[in-house]
């Protein structure tokens, strides 16, 4: 497999675009690089290691029916130790799991071997986030590894910054809207933001929704990883602010105060709305559709605490 400056440019190219146009700027991206690497099948995978089992994909060269099954029931047999993964590393097969161990396993021989033997793969982890693990890579036919596998891996190689900066400026545009769409009061950057899957499951936070979530004082992870406020208080109220959500019409916005208990002087302005439409979307989200059943953008900023009352 050969490939020129020109198909570098080319998909350096369709990165930048794909920072701005979202999920279809992505799938174009995956279609050229599948061209470039000669007709290998690529994808964008967001697999959460601890559930295995994948919580978004884009592909491209793939029968969906594949797809729709991996997502239902292969993704939580592959043995490939994605856990292990480090960002910003280049794997090959070969160095993600022996291969004979890959060939006694049920996904090989029920999912990879139907599928032309797609026993080879080069793949780059470019974020984790929790318990989640997103990679983009290559799925390569066992006849072709020789002539695919590095070569994919270098062409991956020269692009990792530009996905990289990619995804930042993805992550920047997508934290505004998420903001906008939770109508918080103070500037962006003052504004932590967290999307989660019903009260417990965080799926994704900002610098700021991190930094809160490492001083615990307003939220924090339990020793099961499940988000929550850290005053059973404020935790009440983000437990009854979702349900009226879901229950409303799109667009909803249910808004309360959090304390933080005593080991902090501020209050918290927080709003909670279900996930609308947000086609840009940073890394640990990127494959993942938005207005997804279940998702919430949940919003929190200090406040004053004048002229704001709870309403629930």
């Amino acid at each position: 497999m050969k490939f020129t400056e020109a198909d570098v440019a080319k998909l350096i190219h369709l990165t930048y675009k794909a920072a701005v146009d979202g999920e279809a700027g992505w799938s174009g991206f995956l279609s050229k690089f599948g061209e470039i690497c000669d007709g290998s099948k690529t994808f964008f995978l967001i697999q959460d290691s601890s559930q295995k089992s994948p919580n978004g994909i884009l592909y491209d060269g793939f029968d969906p029916e594949w797809i729709d099954a991996f997502e239902a029931y292969y993704a939580s047999i592959n043995p490939t130790p994605v856990n292990l993964f480090g960002v910003g590393e280049i794997n090959t097969s070969a160095m993600m799991i022996d291969p004979s161990k890959m060939e006694q396993s049920e996904f090989y021989n029920d999912w990879l071997r139907p599928q032309e033997d797609l026993i080879g793969s080069a793949a780059l982890t470019v974020s984790r986030f929790a318990e989640q693990i997103f990679v983009i890579g290559s799925s390569i036919r066992r006849k072709d590894i020789e002539r695919k596998e590095q070569a994919t891996a270098r062409l991956l190689k020269l692009l990792r910054p530009h996905i990289f900066m990619a995804l930042d400026v993805q992550k920047t545009v997508c934290n505004q809207k998420l903001i906008l769409a939770a109508s918080a009061k103070s500037e962006a950057e003052n504004v932590g933001v967290f999307v989660t899957h019903g009260h417990s499951r965080l799926v994704y936070a900002n610098d700021i929704g991190l930094s809160l979530l490492r001083e615990g004082h307003v939220v924090h992870l339990d020793e099961l990883g499940r988000f929550r406020f850290s005053h059973s208080e404020d935790e009440r109220l983000h437990h009854a602010a979702i349900p009226a959500i879901v229950s409303d019409t799109l667009g909803e916005i249910r808004s309360f105060r959090a304390r933080g208990g005593a080991e902090t002087e501020f209050v918290f302005r927080c709003t909670l709305t279900p996930l609308q439409v947000c086609d840009v979307l940073p890394g640990p989200l990127a494959a993942i559709r938005a207005g997804s059943a279940g998702l919430n953008v949940l919003t929190v900023e200090k406040s004053t605490g004048l002229g704001f009352s709870n309403p629930i």
